[in-house]
Protein backbone atom coordinates (compact mmCIF):
# COMPACT_ATOMS: atom_id res chain seq x y z
CA UNK A 1 0.00 0.00 0.00
CA UNK A 2 0.83 3.62 0.00
CA UNK A 3 3.61 4.73 2.32
CA UNK A 4 5.09 1.27 2.68
CA UNK A 5 8.68 0.64 1.73
CA UNK A 6 9.39 -1.77 -1.10
CA UNK A 7 13.06 -2.12 -0.09
CA UNK A 8 14.22 -5.70 -0.33
CA UNK A 9 17.84 -5.35 0.68
CA UNK A 10 19.91 -7.42 3.03
CA UNK A 11 20.94 -6.67 6.57
CA UNK A 12 24.59 -7.17 7.53
CA UNK A 13 26.08 -7.63 10.97
CA UNK A 14 28.94 -5.29 11.84
CA UNK A 15 31.24 -8.31 12.06
CA UNK A 16 30.49 -9.13 8.40
CA UNK A 17 31.35 -5.62 7.24
CA UNK A 18 34.54 -5.60 9.32
CA UNK A 19 35.80 -8.61 7.35
CA UNK A 20 35.87 -6.44 4.19
CA UNK A 21 38.82 -4.27 5.17
CA UNK A 22 41.40 -5.71 2.79
CA UNK A 23 42.68 -4.30 -0.49
CA UNK A 24 40.82 -6.99 -2.44
CA UNK A 25 37.51 -6.11 -0.75
CA UNK A 26 36.82 -2.79 0.96
CA UNK A 27 33.43 -1.83 2.36
CA UNK A 28 32.46 1.31 4.26
CA UNK A 29 29.41 2.29 6.30
CA UNK A 30 28.02 5.77 5.64
CA UNK A 31 24.70 7.01 7.03
CA UNK A 32 23.60 3.46 7.96
CA UNK A 33 24.26 2.14 4.44
CA UNK A 34 27.01 -0.19 3.31
CA UNK A 35 29.07 0.57 0.21
CA UNK A 36 31.59 -1.66 -1.56
CA UNK A 37 34.28 0.84 -2.57
CA UNK A 38 36.81 -1.71 -3.83
CA UNK A 39 36.58 -0.76 -7.52
CA UNK A 40 36.48 2.95 -6.74
CA UNK A 41 39.72 2.80 -4.74
CA UNK A 42 41.40 0.87 -7.55
CA UNK A 43 40.22 3.38 -10.17
CA UNK A 44 41.42 6.46 -8.33
CA UNK A 45 44.72 4.83 -7.43
CA UNK A 46 44.41 5.22 -3.68
CA UNK A 47 46.25 1.98 -3.09
CA UNK A 48 48.59 -0.30 -4.92
CA UNK A 49 47.94 -3.76 -6.29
Amino acid sequence: GRGQSSWRGRYYRLEEVQQHNKSRSTWIILHHRIYDVTKFLDEVGVRGG
